[in-house]
């Protein structure tokens, strides 16, 4: 059966104009009318205005959105010999945790639930209160900006708090899964010299417990620069703090 030829230039669908009120991009045109005195008609219009001028279209987004304080918002952009060498925002600094846990404190940031156990959940109350705290020890280990943190972890409550108190702090994260044999593991891990490595003390799958304890053991031995080891309990409940 031969499929049938469509000429250049057919249509072939389009958005109800019902559907264009109701898109974000058309409250972000909106938005430009009134804010920046932009008059972009429709999506093509807004194409080319953000084309030829690309430094209010990025100022603009970054405002939309709340990227940011306007502390540091400018310059927009540093231009450099050709595309690659070219620097955005080179007086803003931003951490991906601020975004992430924006939200009210009573609401659910993470629901665990485990293979043996009932799920649990976390609000971005407890959420905030308990990598605040792992950011704190962190920092009081020595772990500053650009250090690293190895850790080897399942997925769990523990694992996204120790890495959101990683990232708050400028810190890098590496991570492992616990069933990596060991030598996997410190071929990740011995070319980024850990300051702090945070493992799980054991896992289960299948309904059975495998436990971390000779694995930590040799990572631990064959990590020089790691100063301190944070050990989290095997079966924690969402609740559960990290335990150094």
């Amino acid at each position: 059966m031969t499929s049938p030829v469509m000429e250049e230039g057919t249509v072939l669908w389009q958005p109800s104009a019902e559907r264009i009120r109701a898109a974000k991009v058309s409250a972000f045109m909106d938005w430009l009318r009134t804010d920046r005195g932009v008059e972009a008609e429709d999506y093509a219009a807004l194409h080319r205005w953000s084309v030829d001028e690309v430094e209010r279209f990025w100022a603009a987004i970054r405002r939309y959105f709340g990227v940011g304080s306007d502390a540091g918002s400018e310059p927009v952009l540093v231009r450099g010999n050709g595309a690659e060498h070219a620097r955005w925002f080179p007086n803003l600094r931003l951490n991906y945790v601020d975004s992430l846990v924006d939200h009210p404190d009573d609401d659910v940031a993470v629901i665990d639930w485990g293979e043996d156990r009932r799920p649990a959940s976390l609000t971005y109350g407890e959420l905030r209160a308990q990598a605040g705290a792992m950011a704190r020890a962190l920092v009081g280990l020595g772990v500053g900006p650009g250090d690293r943190v190895a850790a080897v972890m399942t997925n769990s409550v523990p694992a996204i708090v120790a890495f959101l108190a990683t990232a708050s702090i400028g810190a890098v994260w590496s991570s492992c899964a616990p069933e990596f044999g060991t030598e996997g593991m410190l071929d990740r891990f011995t070319q980024i010299e850990p300051t702090v490595l945070v493992a799980v003390e054991g896992y289960r799958y299948g309904g059975r417990y495998y436990p971390l304890n000779h694995k930590i053991e040799a990572l631990e031995a064959s990590l020089p620069t790691v100063v301190a080891t944070v050990v989290v309990p095997s079966e924690p409940d969402a609740g559960n703090q990290l335990a150094a």
